[in-house]
């Protein structure tokens, strides 16, 4: 009695209410419920106290990175953001009144949703938000603002609803997070939201966190069995310099400490959170979190501390004890404070909500050149599956200014990557006065192409793409086709009507496929091969409405991979159990291929070069130390000593070539090797890359980058790499199991949309990234439910037509609609 619930979220799973103490014994025996905790409150990205007041300020003040971002060349061209709509969301934005019509635009609309406010008071608790709305409008002076108070994670799900449902804005930018919220995977409420705010078609920019000297993170060690677990061998870790020195800590600060572990499902490894207090002689708990982890549902594997320093100044540092299990479960430790740990871990510092594959997360450097990282701007990757150390995401996806000018914050006073992911959402909003077609994830996409590279080359988790930078602006405003960067021109979705065609499964209903070679010229011509069946080869001239059997001199033997020539007239090889053929009329009559030299009979992968001229590559279990390789046809061979896979299985490793060069090979093998090679002189020599954690089913090279490949992997999803196999990242979000253990079959990437590409998961179908792996969604509509995807391919001449060899017959995708229809195969 007395209570009221004063917000929801989750779908209504989550409430947020207000209750008497003596009410919550009784609210806890409830059915359906599961937890009952403090809501989840934000954490700022930058410090709280604002310099003068905004009404003492007499000169209009501009954020220093209007150069570097060339957002200033845009302005010059007549881009202001004009028609775009940008939600900022924060804890307060004090003082915004007494800057309207000077830094901010002269009509805002706000709102709070802050338990027991009202619209006054906006204009309250911190000016955080104030500084952030500032320097959006430094970079997009002509975007109307919406400015959403909050308090807790449901106050930000009303805010987004919001935002999204009543104003229709096209960017939110928010400069804060949580810690303790979800298991830094990606996953969990705030994704859902990210994801919900861009299915609405608004891009979601944030900040990456300022965790980088507040964060450890690591396997739970106990060598000498006392409960605690050991930072580089003592039991605390200390508010420090980082070299091993203390730091004491005045009376009055507030400290604040997160502890989660990788044991998000009824977890059984209990652990505490302690902050302790030097005394003088030896340390003394000054609070604690003891949060039960006994495998109840509802529990969860986190533990916080928010305390205040007391007495006289000395030193403060945090443990962690374990009352139950065994498991060197994976810590994330982070402080929110005034002061840094001494023994931090940089990676995987990226905050709740920043490491949304949705969000657009950004990072820090510096607003005056060289840009060099600021030192407290959180790192990527976040977490794997579950709060896992290894797997995780690639963040942050950009970096910008911090450091910079506010009427509120005083000349360059306003640091944190919550300065620098209004920068970005204000830039969003040029691009998207300039590209009115856009959409969200081609808006995103033109951030990140057009970033100038920090680091090591190519995207990292420090950097991500790289420096927030607009590139040159159109002469004048205008609707144009976009051209920033590779062209993102979107293609026309056709309404697939299956009543035009003669679509039906016929003669391989419940048959298996293997394969689909394409011509290199003709779309409408494909050729399949079947398994365990009188068919063998089938070809069709008409996009699959009509099948001739191809076996002429094949025999009944089966056929494993198909490998199409790129040149013409159309050239085919077929592999199998008993050896390799030729055909060089597009399937009409097939001749034995001489193979390199006896023994050599089981081939155990083939390959062909996908510019001409044609040139021929395979292995084979009797040499499975040799690479072979024929540019006529298979009439002569060279031999180069290659990869030691050695295999019983026919057909099961893979070699693939670079679309673009023809020396760029690929080659990996399934099931129980997790190596993969590549050679850049067309098979002569091979290194060994960095290792997959699982055997490889398929390799995609991007059309645009022989570096960018991606693997799919038996039994752990799909993983990435972007400088050519010296380092891999998983890529698997949104897969079945949250990217964990998951079979993926088969791998393809899009030749025209960058960041398109799909992947095969063994008995789920197919499913589509459109950011590059940052996040997949199901893309089998109208497919047989639980089907099994063998391979994915597209014709050369119309790489939007994908088409699927399954167990269930073949798929063809109709460009670029979800629905996929069966194609009949009547021979």
């Amino acid at each position: 009695a007395g209570g009221a619930v004063t917000g929801t979220a989750a779908g209504g799973a989550l409430l947020q209410a207000w209750l008497p103490p003596g009410a919550l014994d009784a609210l806890a025996g409830v059915e359906g419920v599961g937890q009952i905790r403090r809501p989840a409150t934000i954490q700022w990205f930058a410090p709280l106290a604002a310099g003068a007041a905004a009404a003492a300020a007499a000169d209009a003040t501009t954020t220093e990175a209007l150069a570097a971002m060339n957002a200033d060349a845009w302005h010059t061209a007549g881009y202001t953001g004009h028609g775009l709509k940008i939600g900022i969301i924060d804890g307060g934005f004090a003082g915004y009144q007494a800057l309207l019509g000077r830094e901010l635009p002269s009509v805002i609309t706000v709102e709070t949703f802050v338990d027991g406010e009202t619209i006054a008071d906006v204009n309250g608790t911190t000016a955080h938000g104030t500084a952030c709305a500032e320097i959006v409008h430094d970079v997009a002076p002509g975007a109307a603002l919406y400015l959403a108070k909050i308090a807790t994670n449901v106050d930000l799900a009303e805010a987004v609803a919001w935002l999204r449902d009543a104003h229709g804005v096209d960017i939110i930018s928010t400069s804060l997070g949580w810690y303790n919220l979800t298991p830094g995977d990606g996953t969990g409420e705030l994704a859902t939201l990210v994801d919900a705010a861009r299915a609405a078609g608004a891009l979601w920019v944030t900040a990456a966190g300022n965790a980088r000297l507040e964060h450890w993170g690591g396997a739970f060690t106990d060598t000498d069995g006392d409960g605690f677990h050991e930072f580089a061998g003592q039991n605390w870790n200390q508010f420090g310099a980082g070299d091993g020195t203390y730091v004491a800590l005045p009376p009055g600060e507030t400290i604040r400490a997160y502890l989660r572990w990788d044991d998000w499902h009824a977890p059984t490894e209990d652990l505490d959170l302690h902050l302790l207090r030097w005394s003088g002689s030896s340390w003394d708990v000054l609070a604690s979190s003891t949060d039960p982890q006994t495998g109840l549902w509802g529990q969860r594997p986190t533990e916080t501390i928010v305390a205040t320093t007391t007495g006289a100044e000395t030193f403060y540092a945090l443990a962690i004890e374990r009352r139950a299990g065994a498991c060197a479960v994976n810590l994330e430790l982070f402080t929110s404070s005034n002061w840094r740990l001494d023994r931090v871990v940089h990676p995987r510092s990226v905050a709740n909500l920043a490491d949304a594959p949705g969000a657009l997360t950004v990072a820090a450097v510096g607003a005056a050149s060289p840009h060099d990282q600021e030192p407290y701007s959180s790192e990527g990757p976040t977490n794997g599956p579950g709060g896992t150390a290894e797997g995780g995401l690639p963040k942050p996806d950009l970096v910008a200014y911090a450091g910079v000018s506010t009427a509120l914050y005083g000349p360059g006073a306003f640091a944190g990557t919550s300065a620098a992911a209004p920068h970005v959402a204000g830039a969003a909003a040029l691009l998207g006065e300039a590209y009115p077609a856009y959409s969200v994830d081609q808006l995103r996409h033109a951030l990140e192409v057009s970033a100038l590279d920090l680091g090591a080359a190519g995207p990292d988790t420090v950097y991500g793409r790289g420096r927030l930078f607009l590139g040159d602006p159109q002469q004048e405003p205008a609707t144009p086709t976009p051209t920033i960067g590779p062209t993102l021109t979107p293609s026309p979705v056709p309404t697939p009507t299956p009543g035009a065609y003669d679509w039906r499964r016929v003669a391989l209903a419940g048959r298996t496929v293997r394969d689909i070679g394409f011509h290199p010229r003709d779309a409408e011509s494909a050729i399949v091969s079947t398994a365990g069946d009188d068919l063998g080869l089938l070809v069709t001239h008409d996009g699959g409405q009509t099948w001739t059997q191809a076996n002429h001199g094949l025999g009944d033997w089966d056929v494993w991979r198909l490998a199409s020539a790129p040149d013409t007239p159309w050239t085919l090889y077929a592999a199998g159990v008993a050896g390799l053929w030729r055909s060089g009329d597009g399937g009409r009559r097939w001749d034995a291929v001489t193979l390199p030299r006896s023994p050599v009979s089981r081939l155990s992968a083939l390959g062909i070069s996908a510019v001409p001229p044609a040139r021929l590559y395979l292995t084979a279990w009797e040499a499975c130390r040799m690479t072979f390789a024929s540019g006529d046809g298979g009439r002569t061979w060279q031999e180069y000593q290659g990869p030691a896979l050695c295999s019983y299985v026919p057909l099961d490793s893979t070699i693939v070539a670079s679309p673009r060069n023809a020396e760029v090979l690929y080659l990996a093998r399934a099931h129980d090797l997790p190596e993969v090679y590549r050679s850049d002189d067309g098979g002569q020599t091979w290194r060994r890359l960095s290792d997959l954690p699982g055997g490889v089913n398929d390799l995609a090279i991007d059309s645009r980058d022989d570096d960018h490949v991606y693997a799919a992997t038996w039994g752990r999803g799909v993983y990435e790499t972007v400088d050519g196999g010296a380092t891999w990242h998983a890529a698997s979000l949104g897969l079945p199991a949250s990217g964990a253990h998951a079979d993926v079959t088969a791998v393809w990437v899009d030749a025209q949309d960058v960041g398109v590409v799909y992947a095969a998961v063994a008995g789920a179908g197919v499913y589509r990234t459109r950011n590059g792996g940052r996040w997949w969604e199901p893309y089998a509509a109208g497919m047989t439910p639980g089907l099994t995807v063998h391979r994915l391919g597209a014709p050369p001449t119309r790489p939007h037509r994908l088409w699927a060899a399954t167990d269930d017959g073949v798929w063809v995708r109709l460009s670029p609609a979800r629905v996929w229809l069966p194609v009949a195969l009547r021979p």
